[in-house]
């Protein structure tokens, strides 16, 4: 892949589209903003309804109103990735220079089943993968004696756990666990992620072919295409570092509280007021490169995809 070609094609989609990006990611991020506002406000409400309820009399309602709390808190997670896959297909469509509108986001909830099979079987995949790591670090660190001797310090300790304890021993050892993993997350975790990176495309561009063609058809096209995509992604990071950095001012009041710094707001209203930073910021970015950013990684499916097959 060359990362300037597949910016500049994505460039040429956008300005050339026959239907207006802009709109489409206006109602992309605008409904997920919507939603991300309303479900907090509701949620809010409700909990202070919940501090509210006293008394044995309240038990019912508190309970009631509990599992609405939790229910609610479930919809992001259950509605946004059908939401995400029909943008996924939406900047498909731009890539090729096709029309997409905003009702083409509707398409990752047309693709239920498909979609729904294709998480479970990528969780079944990251699930197999946690196991096999979690197996050939202990292998490692019982082989090594860096585990057996961890066994010894925390068998002296008795049955009396000390926490001071305990955390000078897990202190100790801490940078040679966190190297360790690290090690096996980069040889084992990392290169599957990124040979299942293109399933979600291959499932969206032909969805009556199913999950497992999907899955079958990433590993395929990503064979030997894994450094080209880290490069890509690479050529990305200022978009990344910036989605993080928005990321964290949903968090501004915590973080304002971890740090011992005053605020001259309610709890409540200062949670509303990053929360509102939050969104506004990510709406900023969104508008401003989102499009170009994702219809940059369609043209890389694309072109992975399009390639001819080895003899």
């Amino acid at each position: 892949m060359e990362i300037k070609k597949l910016k500049s094609d994505a460039k040429n989609a956008l300005s050339t589209a026959s239907s207006d990006p802009q709109r489409l990611m206006l109602t992309y991020i605008g409904a997920v903003a919507l939603l991300t506002l309303l479900l907090s406000v509701v949620d809010l409400l409700l909990q202070q309804k919940i501090d509210n309820t006293i008394g044995l009399g309240g038990i019912g309602t508190r309970s009631m109103l509990s599992t609405i709390v939790a229910m609610l808190r479930l919809l992001p997670s259950i509605l946004l990735p059908f939401w995400n896959m029909g943008y996924l297909h939406a900047s498909l469509c731009l890539s090729r220079g096709e029309c997409a509108e905003p009702g083409d986001l509707f398409s990752g909830f047309r693709c239920l089943g498909p979609v729904v099979r294709l998480h479970l079987l990528q969780g079944l995949v990251y699930l197999i993968l946690i196991l096999i790591v979690s197996y050939l670090f202990t292998a490692f660190l019982m082989f090594t004696g860096i585990g057996l001797s961890l066994m010894q310090q925390l068998q002296s300790i008795g049955t009396d756990l000390d926490p001071e304890q305990l955390a000078s021993i897990l202190y100790g050892s801490g940078p040679v666990l966190t190297l360790g993993l690290l090690g096996f997350f980069l040889l084992i975790f990392l290169p599957v992620a990124y040979h299942l990176r293109l399933s979600a495309y291959f499932l969206m561009d032909a969805p009556e072919k199913g999950a497992i063609y999907a899955l079958i058809s990433s590993f395929q096209s990503m064979r030997g295409n894994c450094l080209s995509m880290v490069r890509l992604d690479l050529s990305f990071l200022w978009f990344y570092v910036l989605e993080v950095l928005i990321g964290l001012l949903c968090y501004g009041d915590a973080i304002a509280q971890a740090l011992h710094i005053p605020l001259p707001l309610s709890p409540d209203e200062a949670y509303l007021l990053f929360l509102g930073a939050y969104l506004l910021c990510q709406f900023g970015l969104y508008m401003w490169q989102k499009n170009y950013v994702s219809v940059t990684y369609a043209c890389a499916y694309r072109t992975l995809a399009e390639q001819p097959e080895e003899p």
